[in-house]
């Protein structure tokens, strides 16, 4: 049987195809075609990770606060000052459709091609598996921001559902009730393929050599499928437990979530140094996906939190945690050792000592330059499924359950143990997001989740000097049925297609 196998390997770095340029019309005619177009779906879902991404929702909350002399870099989000033409949410739109599209391009193709062996017919699976995923992945992204928060039987509106590549199609808006279910179908899609295919990959890979032909097959299937830069049947079962979340279907999340943790593949990282590691390498147990970087080949850095001035031989940040913030990590937490440290800043004539949030500190393999600051992402991680396990039985009425879930991360993360119960139970919870997630763009949607509004003006700060005052600053309130929580259709989408409907009347 191997001796027939082959599977010729025409891209071996994910920085073959960019990502703002995937020609849709080159012909399906081999297995290698499809290989180029996967290589172009993940340099698009790794150009729509980190950067404003990341940094525009958390600083649209109420954890940062803007120090003098940002030059309102990321201030229109921050002062909820945006609107439609907002370059920072037209891309996030845009970026997330493009992958789209480059997911659809593979899912109305791939069926062309005729694998020779059954290692070609097990690439070409996990190939569309990946493009189901990353459609997913995408339209669940663009949901919750340009959406309202999901109820059961909703028909608020969703998302236009676009699965062709076809420039001229100008689709109106889904409910989001059927936005929903067709994320969960392109989950469940994806899922059978990308376990199927990478079942008989692992199965090809432990019987061939390591030498010769074989040997560069095998080390082809170690490198390029079956490793964390791609995604996996356990990536779409955190999507599917993320998706069950927000669609209030508690009991089928928590299960989700606790069987990904039982299985025993993704051990959290429990010592300072492991945890650390994770932040500053991109490297961990934990790691369910991580998105590809190379030194040659980075995206969307995140340098708002810890600018270095040459001049003052001090920081001069844009943005700097709050101290309500800081004061939700216990001395003994990891993430407090991780995530902050305490550093001298100048800031206009303001010269002080200020914890600045260090998670996104650069990568040292991806540096050019010692303030850069480029990291491999990980948007699929356990520690996730721990919340998820937590939230999901709080609300299905599980409280042991519930606990357990949050205290098993927090044991891990070197906290104490969460002995409460009631809305001082859901209250841990919701913090515990917010000590586990602060800087990856989560807090927005868990704010619209949990049907809060946004006050900053009962959190204190950490130095009133140095940071910029007033009613759309540290002091901003907005309530939880404001419009803006919902993000605007970009302008230039509703003048190119007037069949969307706008969020904002």
């Amino acid at each position: 049987m191997l001796a027939g196998l082959s599977l010729t390997i025409t891209s071996c770095d994910m920085d073959q195809m960019p990502h703002n340029a995937i020609p849709t019309d080159k012909s399906w005619e081999q297995v290698s075609d499809a290989e180029k177009f996967r290589t172009g779906l993940y340099s698009y879902y790794q150009g729509a990770n980190g950067g404003t991404y990341y940094y525009s929702p958390d600083l649209q909350s109420d954890l940062f606060n803007a120090l003098k002399g940002f030059g309102n870099n990321g201030g229109q989000m921050h002062k909820w000052s945006f609107d439609a033409s907002d370059g920072d949410t037209s891309s996030f739109w845009s970026v997330r459709y493009g992958c789209i599209s480059a997911a659809n391009n593979i899912i109305n193709n791939i069926e062309k091609l005729e694998p020779a062996n059954n290692l070609e017919e097990a690439y070409l699976e996990v190939t569309l598996g990946d493009a189901y995923l990353i459609r997913a992945i995408c339209y669940h992204e663009l949901a919750l921001r340009f959406a309202k928060d999901y109820e059961p039987g909703t028909t608020e509106p969703g998302l236009p559902l676009v699965t062709a590549v076809d420039v001229n199609e100008k689709p109106s808006r889904s409910t989001l009730e059927e936005t929903y279910e067709f994320i969960l179908q392109d989950i469940d899609a994806a899922l059978p393929l990308l376990d199927k295919g990478q079942q008989t990959l692992y199965a090809l890979y432990t019987q061939l050599s390591s030498e010769g032909a074989a040997g560069k097959i095998k080390a082809n299937i170690a490198t390029y499928y079956l490793n964390d830069f791609y995604l996996s049947g356990d990536a779409a079962k955190v999507l599917k437990a993320r998706v069950l979340l927000y669609m209030h279907k508690f009991d089928e999340a928590a299960q989700l979530a606790e069987s990904l943790i039982s299985a025993g593949d993704y051990p959290l990282s429990t010592s300072e140094d492991s945890y650390k590691a994770m932040w500053v390498n991109d490297e961990g147990s934990e790691i369910i996906f991580r998105t590809f970087s190379s030194v040659s080949e980075r995206a969307n850095p995140i340098p708002h939190y810890m600018m270095y001035s040459t001049a003052s031989k001090k920081f001069s940040p844009y943005y700097i945690p709050n101290q309500a913030t800081l004061d939700l990590y216990e001395e003994a937490d990891l993430r407090s050792k991780v995530f902050f440290t305490s550093e001298e800043i100048k800031v206009e004539t303001v010269d002080a000592t200020v914890f600045l949030f260090t998670k996104f500190p650069g990568n040292p393999e991806l540096k050019k330059a010692d303030e850069d600051r480029y990291h491999m992402f990980k948007p699929f991680r356990i520690a996730e499924m721990y919340l998820i396990a937590a939230e999901a039985n709080y609300q299905a009425g599980k409280v042991a359950a519930a606990q357990k879930a949050l205290n098993d991360l927090r044991k891990g993360r070197g906290a104490s143990a969460i002995e409460s119960a009631g809305e001082a139970l859901f209250t841990e919870i919701q913090n515990e997001w917010i000590r586990e997630f602060i800087g990856e763009g989560r807090r927005l949607e868990d704010l619209k989740r949990w049907h809060q509004g946004l006050d900053r003006s009962n959190k204190p700060v950490q130095n009133e000097e140095a940071i910029v005052s007033g009613d759309t600053y540290e002091k901003l309130k907005i309530d939880a049925n404001d419009m803006k929580f919902v993000w605007e259709v970009p302008m230039n989408d509703q003048r190119a297609n007037p069949n969307l409907k706008p969020n904002w009347k």
